[in-house]
């Protein structure tokens, strides 16, 4: 989602109109001609913020037509207690964010790139296995460009490479980025409910 959505940003950027932008993209082209039927258990929180992004791209009117939820209100609950946050919109006119499957998100981001002019280019299935940095100026034999070498052998070289490459990121590791995590030891159970009155709140149940 967020690469496509920066190739998609770029792409619409007079000031970007005489430049060549590739989205390299591991996975295949998502298309999306009609809602399914049945609802995706891989769902994001899109803040008004990022609705507003998404607005700018013509992705999000897209993303209405199809199916998303608002939502005003938030309970979370504590499981070792009775202990309980709510977290409520002054404005109940307003939402606080939305609801949205991903694959939703993807296929609409998707068909702005397709609409794009022909500066802006995306290879599906293509998956990078090296980064060669550009050398220094004052080096014997300067060289300004990233180059970008694929499984299938075919490289690419850019003066500008942004890695959106999610949390086990290549291009952070071969840059040595350094980040700080840690294990929670714990497990996830996600499932889609039917549930016999719909509210515009979401309940999260906190657990350790």
């Amino acid at each position: 989602m967020v690469g496509s959505a920066m190739a998609c940003s770029l792409g619409m950027d007079p000031n970007l109109a005489g430049k060549k932008i590739l989205l390299l993209e591991a996975g295949h082209k998502k298309v999306m001609d009609r809602v399914p039927g049945t609802y995706s258990t891989r769902v994001s929180s899109i803040s008004p913020g990022s609705a507003t992004l998404l607005s700018g791209i013509g992705a999000w009117e897209r993303i209405t037509r199809m199916r998303y939820k608002p939502y005003k209100r938030m309970q979370v609950w504590d499981a070792c207690s009775d202990a309980l946050i709510t977290f409520d919109k002054e404005d109940l006119l307003d939402e606080m964010a939305y609801i949205v499957e991903n694959d939703i998100v993807v296929a609409a981001i998707t068909r702005q790139l397709d609409a794009l002019p022909e500066n802006v280019q995306v290879k599906y299935k293509s998956k990078v296995v090296k980064y060669t940095w550009p050398t220094p100026h004052h080096a014997a034999e300067s060289v300004p460009w990233v180059k970008v070498t694929l499984a299938n052998g075919e490289t690419l070289q850019t003066k500008l490479l942004i890695g959106a490459d999610g949390p086990n990121s290549m291009v952070r590791q071969k840059l040595g980025i350094p980040t700080v995590k840690w294990n929670y030891d714990q497990s996830a159970v996600v499932a889609v409910l039917r549930l016999s009155e719909i509210k515009s709140s979401a309940i999260q149940r906190l657990s350790i």
